[in-house]
């Protein structure tokens, strides 16, 4: 029983884990576009 919630919660965390990662590249490549963007003027 407490295994099953173990392995639940960190099935969870992974999946958070994830999405969190993917947010941040996603910033880093929306700010290093911005930059090139505004360095090329």
């Amino acid at each position: 029983m407490i295994q099953e919630l173990i392995l639940r919660d960190r099935s969870i965390y992974k999946r958070v884990s994830h999405l969190f990662i993917l947010g941040i590249n996603k910033t880093i490549h929306f700010f290093v576009d911005k930059l090139y963007f505004l360095k090329n003027l």
